[in-house]
């Protein structure tokens, strides 16, 4: 019986799906107020001007949601990884000790190479991603490049990339400098760089690539950042979200947890997730998408520290509609290992916001228990899921 349920699940999933489009541009506050209407522009302190609305003062701000559905046309076949970000280019290219993302025509971005961790191309092949992801996580003294040879063979060099061009790389080997084919290359780890800081923004594009920066500022036609002291522009097409990271707030999905658990029933047992529901697909309750937040799947739980200053947990939960009208748990919130919430949802529920008291708490954990149905369609979501600061605290 147990396996029929999984199995069932799993087709459901796949049957689901649901379309991400953003028609009109949306502010979120750090109290969880939003705002819809037209961003008119952002100034380099962190005032927003909207209309409808007014202003917003940056002590205020958490989110800008730019009006558009995600774009089809800002594909990409090279991913850049670096200091301050993460994106998908269509083209890239390296040269003189410069790297230079396209995203779309009269739309690059660059960035001195020193800040740019990896880079790897489409070529699909999954012992080259293997060897890529094992490189990337234990970065050397010298560049490390992972491509095919002739015979299909992997091959994992130590040299220095000292040029690109999308049609051939040029890498010094042994003291001597060869070419090969951008064909036969999967990607290339470059020497261990200290790591670049978070930013007080994040941009996150149509195609889910994101950059930090230091400071961001849009008008109708573009948005402007600062990486590094070094000042760009973007379209604002380009751009689908911008979060400023709010010392009035800390998001859940930005800590590391404490500890987590998970189990299963019926179905298959799933670890929580960042930003995701428990199978890694956006995060939604009802029609309602959520940029952050935890995905569970009962029966689970997960356990963060309290920050310092933190006087109230607040969050929006509710079952994902990945399986439709199947799914039933109760959400659960403790403070201390003292139950503090108890609330019982269906997938046929409409979300439910929380905020919830923390005096003085040290540990948070949220828990996620089998309803009816054994587990089947328990996918559990606590969107923006957040500890808010005292002088922020706002009741939902």
């Amino acid at each position: 019986m147990r396996y029929i349920l999984s199995i069932l699940g799993i087709l459901l999933v796949v049957i689901a799906g649901a379309a991400d489009e953003t028609v009109q541009d949306r502010l979120q506050s750090v109290d969880g107020t939003i705002r819809v209407g037209v961003i008119q522009s952002l100034s380099r302190d962190g005032v927003v001007t909207m209309t409808p609305g007014g202003t917003v003062a940056r002590e205020s701000l958490w989110r800008l949601y730019l009006a558009q559905a995600k774009s089809s046309a800002m594909g990409g076949r090279v991913q850049v990884t670096g200091d301050h970000f993460d994106v998908t280019a269509a083209e890239m290219t390296i040269q003189d000790g410069q790297m230079t993302a396209t995203f779309l025509v009269g739309n690059s971005w660059t960035r001195p190479l020193a800040g740019v961790q990896a880079f790897r191309t489409g070529l699909d092949h999954g012992e080259a991603a293997a060897t890529y992801r094992a490189a990337l996580a234990a970065a050397g003294k010298v560049d490390r490049l992972i491509a095919l040879s002739g015979t299909g063979a992997v091959l994992s060099l130590e040299g220095e990339v000292s040029g690109y061009d999308g049609e051939e790389l040029t890498f010094v080997y042994r003291g001597e400098e060869r070419t090969l084919k951008a064909a036969k290359v999967y990607g290339v780890v470059f020497a261990a760089r200290p790591a670049g800081g978070g930013g007080a923004y994040r941009l996150v594009l149509q195609n889910d690539g994101w950059i930090d920066a230091d400071a961001v500022w849009l008008d109708a036609e573009s948005v402007g950042l600062r990486v590094g002291g070094d000042d760009y522009s973007l379209s604002r097409s380009l751009v689908r979200m911008i979060t400023y990271r709010n010392p009035q707030m800390q998001a859940l999905s930005e800590m590391e947890p404490i500890s987590a658990e998970s189990d299963a029933i019926a179905g298959a047992r799933l670890l929580w997730r960042r930003d995701a529901n428990a199978l890694g697909r956006p995060l939604m309750i009802g029609k309602q998408h959520f940029a952050s937040g935890i995905g569970l799947h009962a029966p689970a739980a997960v356990t963060f520290a309290v920050p310092t200053g933190a006087e109230r947990f607040v969050a929006t939960i509710g079952l994902d509609p990945v399986l439709g009208a199947i799914g039933d748990c109760e959400f659960v919130v403790e403070r201390d290992g003292e139950e503090i919430l108890r609330a019982r949802l269906t997938a046929a529920d409409s979300a439910h916001s929380v905020s919830l008291e923390l005096a003085g708490a040290r540990r948070l954990t949220l828990r996620v228990e089998a309803g009816a149905n054994f587990d089947l369609g328990d996918y559990a979501n606590w969107g923006d899921a957040r500890f808010v600061m005292g002088s922020a605290v706002a009741e939902e």
